[in-house]
């Protein structure tokens, strides 16, 4: 959703709007992928995820916009075109590699909002089956976000000053905000039954290919 509002706003009045429609998704994905739940992983990559995600939230206004979409921009780009070229690429699950994984994520979802392609990005390298990661990354999502929405509030983010009303579409961000919320519903039912039709072999390539397209785009 960055990638898009970025087009039309800035990236730091979409930042705190995405954030509070996105842990709204995590909440129906959960609702929708119950089972698979990996205690290790939360441990490790979500909560080195929570942290940074605070740290990154408490910094997000300090850092070059440009900066930081084209970094992520690139990373996406590289890692998604490596992975179509060697499918059958995987790290070996450890606390040291969901740690260092969940420090990346969350610090990037924090700064910049692109956390979920970039946690995507890390949990598809472990090659975990569909709904192992679809449940724990709806769970990720919901906990790494709540962290750095508290974290935004702490730092004195005032919703109505942060997202400038009069530039959105019929001047009224909150109704763009309960739209987009009630809409994501939808969305996530529609994307259960696409990923239920993906084959298991295929399911990594479907996110390395969904994954490089979020990369060009955010970073034309």
């Amino acid at each position: 959703m960055m990638p898009v509002l970025m087009m039309f706003f800035p990236v730091h009045e979409c930042l705190v709007f995405v954030t509070i429609i996105h842990w709204f998704n995590g909440l129906w994905r959960l609702l929708l992928f119950k089972k698979g739940f990996d205690p290790r992983l939360i441990m490790t990559f979500g909560m080195a995820g929570i942290v940074s995600a605070i740290a990154g939230a408490k910094l997000a206004f300090l850092f070059s916009e440009i900066f930081l979409v084209g970094f992520t921009s690139v990373f996406l780009i590289i890692y998604s075109a490596y992975l179509l070229k060697n499918p059958k690429f995987s790290f070996k699950f450890s606390s040291v590699t969901a740690i260092t994984g969940g420090v990346f994520a969350g610090f990037i979802a924090g700064v910049i909002g692109m956390g979920g392609a970039i946690r995507a990005a890390i949990l598809s390298a472990f090659n975990l089956p569909k709904d192992v990661y679809l449940a724990n990354s709806a769970l990720l999502l919901v906990l790494i976000d709540s962290a750095r929405l508290w974290a935004y509030f702490q730092e004195g983010v005032n919703i109505p000053e942060l997202i400038n009303l009069a530039s959105w579409p019929g001047n009224n961000a909150y109704l763009s905000l309960a739209l987009a919320i009630l809409v994501s519903f939808p969305g996530v039912n529609l994307g259960k039954y696409l990923v239920e039709r993906i084959p298991q072999e295929k399911f990594r390539i479907a996110i390395a290919v969904f994954l490089l397209v979020v990369g060009i785009k955010s970073l034309v």
